[in-house]
């Protein structure tokens, strides 16, 4: 069944077109990659998605609903949750209260219910906190709660970006380049955060440079290059399409990855 639709995706800037008529579907609790050589028009993609862009002409259908143009804090609330390819989060809260912060869209009460703290602002800040708790567990932060979200390591800051998304509930995940800056070792575990957020009935929708990763983790993979879909397919059929290969200017990227 698939969570998400796009039809004919299109973005101009300018006489520039970044997308054109791109068309895919994300299933559900599938891990979907999103590859192509820099300036295919991948990051623009999620921005058309989360309502960052308004796309030109075309439809994106989340849950059988059209949501194309809406604004991200709408598109967040029906369950598309996103982290970007720099860190994202308060830098001088700590890992506990960026966590709690990141379930605000789920909330019902607003400023009067805080100030005066009502039945329904007490129970919603229980919740926040045992959210947070269990996302920390989940994610190997727990260990950090307490710490200003600057001083962890860059790793674990990826982390606490994911859990900031998964404190908004998301059903679909989308990851932009997660393991940017990562040594193999810590690129390994992030993979096993990416699989357990699918077994949790999660669908992930992952854009990453990093060819070893995106062969071992994504059941499939759309390939752009200048904003157009050349290629789609499981990982073993695009790592062989001669189309890909002359995108990415010979095969070089793909000789040194080993499907598993």
């Amino acid at each position: 069944m698939s969570i998400l639709k796009v039809d004919n995706l299109t973005k101009f800037f300018g006489g520039l077109a970044a997308v054109y008529e791109l068309s895919f579907s994300v299933e559900a609790r599938e891990i979907l990659g999103l590859i192509g050589p820099n300036g295919a028009g991948k990051t623009t993609v999620f921005n058309l998605i989360t309502g960052v862009f308004a796309p030109s002409r075309g439809r994106v259908v989340f849950a059988d609903e059209e949501i194309t143009g809406q604004r991200p804090y709408a598109i967040n609330r029906k369950g598309i949750a996103r982290i970007f390819q720099a860190t994202r989060h308060f830098a001088n809260f700590t890992v506990r209260d960026n966590l709690e912060t990141g379930r605000h869209c789920r909330t019902r009460s607003g400023l009067w219910s805080a100030l005066f703290h009502t039945q329904l602002a007490r129970r919603e800040q229980r919740e926040g906190e045992e959210r947070a708790e269990e996302i920390m567990e989940f994610l190997n932060l727990a260990g950090y709660r307490d710490e200003l979200a600057k001083n962890i390591p860059q790793a674990m800051q990826r982390r606490l970006d994911i859990g900031i998304a998964l404190a908004t509930e998301p059903v679909l995940l989308l990851l932009d380049e997660p393991a940017a800056g990562m040594n193999p070792e810590e690129t390994y575990q992030l993979m096993e955060v990416i699989r357990r957020i699918q077994e949790r009935e999660i669908s992930v929708f992952l854009i990453e440079h990093d060819m070893q990763m995106i062969m071992d983790i994504c059941g499939r993979i759309v390939v752009l290059n200048y904003g157009k879909k050349i290629a789609e397919g499981a990982p073993e059929s695009i790592q062989n399409d001669p189309r890909v290969i002359e995108a990415y200017l010979g095969s070089e990227d793909f000789n040194r990855v080993r499907i598993t």
